[in-house]
């Protein structure tokens, strides 16, 4: 059992309105205006690991580093927990997530993997890498479910809020210990996977256009001058930093689609369709279509500075999914993302390595194919 019936996954349409409206004040703004110095914390470790490497010769494959400092963050933001995986090589987590979500793709891409006898050993390790998230995710609700019996002061975050869903539903019935491990693994897998992902083909992106790079450094310094520190605030300011992130997801959204159901039978361009008909949407697809964006394949953050913005339709462009099951955490990925590349921009100059291409590894969500290799010098 990996995401079980998490928010993402539970088809009974009352326990996930539920299981929404419980989690929703999370992601409110003065809640993720508290997260702040937690994405700080994190990042200050993710820049302070790099400044020890930025030599301008060694050559960093960012693609991880942004999947470590990713999964610190929402280990600290939504869970509570103390620990540091952007250094620590020791703690098994990273390798645990790792396997947990290529057992989870491989279940949905090739469903008869299992009958090959050379896909079993990674069978085996997608079936740990599940075992030890869920095992974490267990002595972490316990100790905070502990730490609540004596009374002591817990902070509002989302651990918090899947012990009290589990509290109402405990009115109907019997609590159940299943359910609130899969809200914590749903969480931890949507936290990580989306935020690196974005940040990581961000990068890609800029580090190959000299003239958006530094219009971006510009602006950061601008609005942060020597400060090492992102506040709340700062995050509106840094509009063209925004635009750049938003221009990242048009061309690589954090997941290829979505599968909507029809709701009555009819004609769809010029398709006969029926009641419950299964219609697979393509973000990727809507988000380089040319009757939609000019210039449909160039990185152009520009674009939405102009009156084709104005005219464009909001279905255009749906990196986050459409509709009541929307991404609940998007707001969270990007202030997320503006936060970290902002530091590491006002932080290093970046060169591509050679032979770094911008192809897509697809699975369940993308990710740059190379990698993102890149050479780092400190800005003085």
């Amino acid at each position: 059992r990996c995401l079980g019936q998490g928010l993402a996954t539970e088809c009974d349409e009352k326990r996930w309105s539920l299981d929404r409206k419980t989690f929703n004040p999370v992601f409110h703004r003065q809640c993720l205006k508290d997260m702040m110095s937690a994405f700080n914390r994190s990042t200050d470790l993710f820049i302070n690991k790099l400044l020890k490497i930025s030599d301008g010769q060694q050559e960093i494959m960012m693609v991880p580093e942004f999947s470590k400092i990713a999964l610190d963050v929402i280990c600290k933001v939504a869970f509570g927990m103390d620990v540091d995986l952007v250094n620590d090589t020791t703690n098994q987590l990273p390798d645990a997530v790792i396997n947990m979500m290529q057992g989870v793709e491989k279940s949905i891409y090739k469903p008869f993997e299992w009958l090959n006898p050379f896909a079993w050993q990674s069978i085996k390790n997608a079936h740990r890498g599940i075992d030890f998230v869920r095992e974490t995710g267990k002595k972490v609700i316990e100790v905070r479910m502990l730490a609540m019996n004596h009374g002591e002061q817990v902070p509002n975050d989302i651990l918090q809020n899947i012990i009290a869903l589990q509290g109402k539903l405990m009115q109907t019935g019997p609590t159940d210990f299943e359910r609130m491990l899969d809200h914590f693994v749903t969480f931890f897998i949507a936290g990580k996977q989306t935020t690196a992902s974005q940040m990581a083909f961000c990068l890609l992106e800029i580090a190959d256009n000299e003239e958006i790079r530094e219009t971006l450094v510009d602006e950061i310094s601008r609005v942060l001058g020597d400060r090492k520190y992102v506040e709340f605030d700062d995050l509106a300011k840094m509009h063209k930093l925004g635009n750049a992130l938003k221009e990242t997801l048009r061309l690589y959204p954090s997941a290829p689609g979505f599968i909507g159901c029809e709701v009555g039978d009819g004609v769809r361009e010029g398709d006969l369709q029926f009641s419950n008909d299964m219609i697979n949407v393509s973000s990727y697809v809507s988000g380089r279509f040319p009757e939609f964006w000019v210039n449909a394949e160039d990185f152009n953050p520009m674009r939405f500075e102009d009156d084709e913005q104005v005219a464009r339709s909001h279905f255009t462009m749906f990196p986050f999914s459409l509709g009541p099951r929307s991404c609940i955490g998007q707001h969270f990925a990007k202030i997320e993302a503006k936060v970290v590349l902002a530091r590491f921009l006002q932080t290093f100059k970046v060169k591509l390595a050679p032979g770094q291409t911008k192809t897509i590894a697809e699975n369940m969500t993308y990710k740059p194919r190379d990698g993102v290799v890149c050479r780092l010098t400190r800005r003085t």
